[in-house]
């Protein structure tokens, strides 16, 4: 039997803190069929050793390919190896193992797009190409970007989490279709649950030999009427400015009653070309053009097609457009930038740090009387009666008597009970029934040993979708960990249960809860207790009322309202708390200010960027206590976290860092980046393109939202929860009639 290390990461590529996929061929020529069970050896950032185990049959005389899944913690090097093995099940006997070096790490804070075409340019390099860096950060985005090129077949990995570093996936005419039976059936369940899980998936459809419509995957498709039509000029949307282009290209009539949005048509403005539609939390988006053309070759402008696709907002340039700028001095330098990391905004909110602060101080009054007593105070007072010969009686018994009342202060103070402090964010989509949370807590439990760890599950459920790790929160201290490291195993194939020591401490963890509004909920978030009502679009706003039944108050609730049709979102916030119960009107009479999420500069060479995102990056200096994230003692205030929140919740829609400089004064704001190294799935900017009523509010000392066991027992937790929702609204067909984008 051999083992060989095919690859480890998405296309070869690893990102410390999210789920990572490792492909081996496990060569079974010369040996029996029989049970094994696969592993994956890594550390945890405790310094535990885990073990990553899918068992497995191996066939007599066969070649099989088999995945592993872990989360590698954030402190990974790319100096790192990870020992592979294969055990026999029965036997325990270690058949073979391997070591596993990392091919390619990419910083924490690095957004991954993949491409199933290698000889693909798509006109993303203004994205991708850099000229130099400063803690990896580009000049014009926040966050730089990686792509990672001719993601093959047999590299798609078996479950929906492998995907999980990935935030699009762009599958171009030159790679296999869906049907190919390199493809096995269990990629395609993983990359269908990836999108409904929050996933992009970007489908250029050929003119001849379309196949998608015939594959497994076909009722993820937008719900058009596709069309291929001949010799036609290149349309606006992909920058071509000079040469006269003529393209074959693919057509999609949106069909009656569908959600579709269109995002371009052809020259004519009559033929929709990119159309797109929200599946679960993510989105299948299908582009007419084949992007991998040899005709296209780099895109000179290939920001407008991406700006289209993805709703990014930051602008990206060439490598000689940004040489120009910083020789004529009118962009800031990278090492005059700063960087917030805002997923640094987690470890404070979960640290336990009044764990042991009153056993502290009162270890620390005993040993000041001890010291008292048995030494001067005894001595004076022997002294002072003339009994000096009985000093070492008196300090024996002050012995006892200390060791007896230390030992019955600690029993009667050593915490007995489990513990969560958690900040979490739920996500609620009623119309398609669809419910997820994301949870970074720590957990503490009072003994030591092996302590089950588990979200509840349907029964029926056999999809996977819950995820545990301890990968650690940023930011990632030196010298972090347990002396005393030990090991502990989970089932990568469905790593929603875990089996963790416990030394009467806490573990950080970070978990994930997808389900449906029928599956079991946690106390306090039933189906029939959350956010309900009926909202409908009256004299082109939304109008209606809702309620809720949550634990906990939501604070400061925070709505957007999406038009479609390429109209800005309208923001407004409502300040009274909302309480349990209390009806909630929704309606323009009952807004007192409205702002735009984002407002774009009247032209690319000015940079009057305004609107409420813009006002969160540069009012008040906000998140700005997050660079001495390092202290301890950092405590975020609740309007900081909401910040961070909102922020993530439209990342992509961000405007740029302030990286320009004018002839007429210089910018003396110090250009910030906001960066994620946790939090990527939270990004809503791709549904703000559909019309949506979507609201964030905010509980405090709210239970945990996350169905969660500890040894078989639910543990409800404190912390903070923030609550999001996401409401499908229709125009009346004679006004939407899906057009295409007037603004």
């Amino acid at each position: 039997m051999v083992v060989d290390p095919a690859y480890t990461g998405i296309g070869g590529i690893v990102r410390p803190g999210s789920w990572t996929p490792m492909r081996l061929i496990i060569d079974n020529t010369n040996g029996p069929t029989r049970q094994v069970i696969v592993g994956w050896s890594l550390k945890d950032m405790d310094q535990d050793t885990v073990f990553a185990q899918r068992k497995t049959t191996l066939t007599a005389g066969r070649t099989q390919n088999v995945w592993l899944y872990a989360v590698p913690p954030l402190q990974t090097r790319s100096s790192d190896v990870w020992n592979i093995w294969v055990r026999d099940e029965l036997t325990g006997q270690i058949l073979v193992q391997s070591i596993m070096p990392i091919n390619s790490l990419a910083p924490t804070t690095t957004t991954l797009i993949a491409c199933t075409g290698s000889r693909a340019r798509l006109g993303l390099e203004p994205y991708i190409q850099k000229l130099g860096s400063r803690e990896n950060i580009p000049y014009t985005q926040h966050e730089p970007m990686y792509l990672i090129r001719g993601l093959m077949p047999d590299q798609l990995p078996d479950r929906w989490f492998g995907y999980g570093a990935l935030s699009m996936l762009i599958w171009t005419p030159d790679s296999a279709d869906p049907g190919s039976p390199m493809i096995s059936p269990s990629a395609l369940l993983a990359l269908r649950q990836w999108i409904t899980q929050g996933g992009h998936l970007v489908v250029c459809i050929p003119t001849v030999g379309e196949l998608w419509t015939s594959s497994q995957l076909a009722d993820l498709l937008p719900e058009v009427d596709m069309q291929p039509v001949a010799d036609q000029l290149a349309p606006a949307v992909l920058g071509l400015t000079t040469d006269v282009l003529r393209l074959d290209m693919m057509t999609f009539t949106p069909r009656p009653g569908s959600d579709v949005a269109v995002l371009a048509k052809d020259v004519t403005d009559k033929l929709p070309i990119i159309v797109t539609q929200q599946r679960g939390f993510g989105r299948v988006t299908l582009v007419g053009i084949d992007l991998s053309s040899r005709q296209l070759g780099p895109l000179p402008n290939g920001p407008t097609l991406w700006n289209t696709l993805s709703n990014w907002q930051s602008p990206a340039m060439r490598p000689d457009e940004i040489r120009s700028q910083l020789d004529k001095q009118t962009m800031t330098p990278i090492f005059n930038r700063q960087a917030v990391d805002m997923g640094v905004m987690v470890g404070p909110q979960v640290a336990m740090k009044g764990t042991y602060n009153s056993a502290l101080l009162i270890a620390m009054v005993l040993f000041a009387g001890y010291w008292l007593i048995s030494g001067p105070v005894s001595f004076f007072i022997l002294k002072h009666k003339s009994r000096e010969r009985y000093a070492w009686s008196a300090f024996v018994g002050t012995v006892l008597v200390f060791s007896i009342i230390t030992w019955a202060t600690a029993m009667a103070f050593r915490p007995t009970t489990t513990r969560v402090e958690h900040f979490s964010i739920i996500d609620i989509d009623p119309q398609q029934e669809q419910i997820r949370a994301s949870s970074w807590l720590s957990l503490f439990v009072a003994r030591h040993g092996d302590v089950d760890v588990q979200i509840t599950d349907n029964p029926n459920s056999t999809s996977n979708q819950n995820l545990i790790a301890a990968p650690g929160f940023p930011p990632v201290l030196p010298g972090s960990g347990f002396l005393d490291p030990q090991s502990y195993a989970f089932d990568s194939n469905a790593p929603g249960a875990v089996k963790i020591p416990f030394r009467a401490t806490a573990k950080q963890l970070a978990v994930n809860w997808n389900a449906s509004l029928s599956d079991p909920m946690a106390p306090g978030y039933e189906s029939e207790k959350l956010i309900s009502g009926n909202v409908t679009l009256v004299n082109n706003f939304p109008q209606g009322t809702l309620t809720h039944n949550l634990p906990r108050p939501l604070e400061a609730t925070f709505f957007v309202f999406c038009p479609g049709n390429g109209k800005t979102p309208l923001v407004w916030r409502q300040n009274d708390p909302w309480r349990p119960g209390t009806p909630l009107r929704v309606s323009s009479a009952n807004v007192a200010k409205f702002d735009r999420l984002v407002i774009y500069p009247t032209r690319r060479q000015t940079h009057d960027w305004d609107g409420y995102l813009w006002l969160l990056q540069h009012g008040n200096r906000p998140l700005q206590r997050l660079l001495n994230a390092d202290n301890p003692d950092l405590q975020l205030a609740s309007n900081e976290i909401r910040t961070g929140v909102e922020m993530l919740s439209f990342y992509d829609m961000l405007p740029p860092p302030a990286y320009w400089k004018t002839t007429s004064a210089i910018n003396f704001e110090t250009p910030t980046h906001f960066l994620r190294s946790l939090g990527r799935e939270l990004d809503w900017s791709k549904h703000t393109i559909f019309p949506r009523l979507m609201l964030i509010g905010y509980m405090e000392n709210a239970p945990l939202p996350i169905p969660m066991q500890v040894d078989h027992v639910p543990v409800p937790g404190t912390g903070r929860v923030a609550v999001r929702m996401m409401l499908h609204l229709t125009w009346p067909s004679q006004i939407m009639d899906n057009q295409a984008p007037t603004e």
